[in-house]
């Protein structure tokens, strides 16, 4: 075998390296599990992205929002786009996604949650700070959960606008939720 194979061979195994190490590192970047179950039907999360943005009240600040969904998020068209919270929204709109969204401010503090079952249910603006955690909150990373336990004996729900109508005594969401993401 002359050198130049060698070489040629060294750098194919390189380059297969490299891939490898790269997939792997960008499947790390974004991970989200857990499952929502609202009005008696669950969808298993499947995938998580997080992206900063203009706040909705104030285009100087800025927010970052972090999205689990029921199926792969197409990042390419969500960042396409020169306002990437819209894109994100009509995406999910467009696809029927089931997802929960938390938004934070920008020191990292919770301002709202969102979730929505297309068809079935939509929880939207909740403020609920208990069940929201987080291990690791930057500008370039979030890590935590949100755990929401069954809320058929929550009594008081004036916290979130409904919407689809339902009653305090139904089942109307459970979630249970992890997530590690990267700031885009």
């Amino acid at each position: 075998m002359n050198r130049s194979m060698t070489h040629h061979r060294v750098a194919i195994a390189r380059a297969a390296l490299l891939a490898i190490t790269l997939f792997a590192s960008a499947s790390a970047l974004a991970s989200g599990s857990g499952t929502i179950t609202m009005m008696g039907k669950t969808a298993q999360i499947k995938d998580a992205y997080a992206y900063h943005h203009p706040a909705s009240y104030d285009p100087a600040e800025t927010m970052t929002t972090i999205v689990l969904c029921d199926r792969a998020i197409d990042t390419k068209k969500v960042s396409a786009g020169p306002d990437r919270d819209k894109a994100m929204h009509d995406w999910l709109a467009e696809t029927k996604a089931v997802y929960w969204e938390v938004v934070l401010y920008q020191d990292g503090t919770l301002w709202m949650t969102n979730v929505a079952m297309p068809g079935v249910y939509s929880i939207l603006g909740s403020s609920s700070r208990h069940n929201f955690s987080t291990t690791q909150n930057d500008a370039k990373r979030v890590e935590g959960s949100y755990v929401d336990p069954d809320d058929k004996d929550k009594e008081n729900m004036e916290d979130a606008a409904f919407a689809n109508a339902g009653s305090a005594t139904s089942d109307i969401a459970k979630i249970d939720l992890k997530f590690a993401v990267d700031v885009n």
